[in-house]
C-alpha cells in the first residue's frame, strides 16, 4: 500500500534452503519471477557472476546495492563488484520496475542486498559441502563405450560467527550496543 513498485523479497531462510551450484547468490536470484540467467557471449555458457536479466532487460543495466553501497563492476556493469558469500547475506529485494525516485538511475532491476549483523547473543556455523565423482552415476554413453566417470571434485569449507563486542565490567555489559558478524567461504 506504501509504494506502487513490483518486487521480490529473498530472506535469509530462504538463501539457506534453496540450493545452487556453486553457492552463487546470482544463482538464487533467477527464482524470482521475471529472472533468467544471463549467457556469457564469449563462451557460450552460463555465466555465474553476472546478475540475471530481468523482464527482459538486459543485465548491464541492473543496479546491485550492498548496504546502500554499489556493487556494481565500473568496467563491467553486469558484474557484482565482488564475489558475497551466500552465509553473509541477511535479505535480497530485487525492484523490478515502478520504483521509487532514489532508485532511478539504471532502466533495469534494482538488487538490493543486505548482510547480516550481530546479535546480542553469540551465534555460530561451520560446514564443508564436497562434491566427487565416486557419488555420481556415469552416463549411459561412458557405460557403453566402457569409460570410466571422469574426475570431478570441489570442496567449498566455510563458517560464520557473530555477536557482541563486550569488554566485562567495562563496555556493552547489556550486550545492546556493538555487535560484529564474520562469514568466511
Amino acid at each position: 500500500v506504501e509504494s506502487n513498485d513490483r518486487s521480490a523479497v529473498m530472506t535469509s531462510d530462504q538463501i539457506t534452503m534453496l540450493l545452487t551450484r556453486g553457492r552463487d547468490i546470482n544463482a538464487l536470484l533467477t527464482t524470482i519471477p521475471g529472472g533468467v540467467g544471463s549467457n556469457d557471449e564469449a563462451t557460450g555458457g552460463s555465466d555465474s557472476q553476472a546478475t540475471p536479466n530481468f523482464n527482459g532487460v538486459r543485465n548491464d543495466t541492473n543496479a546491485v546495492l550492498v548496504d546502500g553501497q554499489t556493487g556494481n563492476d565500473m568496467a563491467n556493469p553486469r558484474y557484482w563488484s565482488m564475489r558475497t558469500n551466500m552465509d553473509s547475506i541477511g535479505e535480497v529485494k530485487v525492484l523490478l520496475n515502478n520504483y521509487r525516485a532514489e532508485y532511478g538511475r539504471n532502466g533495469g532491476a534494482m538488487v538490493l542486498a543486505v548482510t547480516k549483523n550481530g546479535t546480542p547473543q553469540f551465534h555460530g556455523s561451520a560446514y564443508t559441502y564436497q562434491r566427487n565423482e565416486s557419488l555420481n552415476a556415469n552416463s549411459f554413453f561412458n557405460n557403453l563405450n566402457g569409460i570410466a566417470r571422469p574426475i570431478w571434485r570441489v570442496g567449498t569449507n566455510g563458517g560464520t560467527i557473530g555477536g557482541p563486542i563486550v569488554w566485562p565490567g567495562k563496555f556493552n555489559k547489556n550486550r545492546n550496543k556493538l555487535f560484529f558478524f564474520f562469514s568466511g567461504e
